[in-house]
């Protein structure tokens, strides 16, 4: 009875940890955080993706494959070294650049986490959480990308990236997740945090209109305001960027 306590001490205790701790269960012979093998392995597509993370460095194959929607077999695979994440599902495959883990400079985000924290059968939104490092002598960083993946337009776009200038700074910096919500020709996102890195309350809407070229190709066009603390902020949240696509059978 005692070792019973413990041990599901230790669950709730390590489901709180940082992804330092994520990192030893990973390592481990079994996942006691994660119950990888039941959630993969499950019928179920109820946010099952919601309890796994993809670990970079990670070598057992098993743990880099996430399920998204189950009924239609699409899944999300990570392959390390070169740092590639697929998309893919019978006959649809599509391929990003999310940085790779052999890279020689010193400076360079190895070490990372992929987190899925929405999906459906046409989009996914991730957290991508780069573990400190030193970009140069006892200076470090550490930071997340909050990401919107559409399918049809095959894009990544980075919706925000938080930056701790330091090693101390205790992962998640933000607690709440961006809810991005479909709309008729796109998505909105409407999100009030508060970050550890800054300190100050935001207060962010990001719209992204399905747009289509002359040669009928979908693309995401991004529009944003924002209040910071109590300045509304002109900055453009549109400019964070996006992931390379580097393969789409499509």
């Amino acid at each position: 009875m005692k070792k019973i306590i413990l041990t599901i001490s230790l669950y709730f205790l390590t489901l709180n940890s940082s992804f330092s701790q994520i990192r030893i269960n990973n390592e481990a012979s079994e996942n006691a955080l994660y119950n990888i093998k039941y959630i993969r392995d499950s019928e179920s597509d109820t946010n099952s993706f919601k309890e796994v993370r993809i670990y970079s460095l990670e070598k057992d194959k098993n743990k880099l494959i996430i399920p998204l929607i189950k009924s239609i077999g699409l899944i999300i695979q990570y392959y390390p070294g070169k740092g590639h994440l697929e998309i893919k599902k019978p006959g649809f495959r599509q391929v990003f650049d999310f940085g790779e883990t052999y890279a020689p400079e010193k400076n360079y985000c190895r070490e990372y986490y992929i987190r899925v924290i929405d999906a459906s059968s046409s989009h996914m939104v991730l957290e991508k959480y780069c573990t400190p490092f030193e970009i140069m002598k006892n200076i470090y960083e550490q930071d997340v990308h909050y990401i919107l993946y559409d399918m049809e337009s095959a894009e990544m776009k980075i919706i925000y990236i938080d930056i701790a200038n330091d090693k101390d700074t205790k992962y998640p910096f933000i607690k709440k997740d961006p809810e991005i919500k479909k709309i008729n020709n796109g998505y909105n996102l409407d999100w009030i945090f508060t970050t550890k890195t800054d300190q100050y309350n935001w207060d962010v809407n990001i719209k992204y209109i399905k747009k289509f070229n002359k040669e009928k190709k979908a693309y995401l066009l991004c529009s944003s305001k924002q209040k910071v603390g109590n300045v509304y902020d002109k900055g453009d949240l549109c400019s964070f960027g996006f992931y390379d696509l580097i393969y789409k059978n499509n």
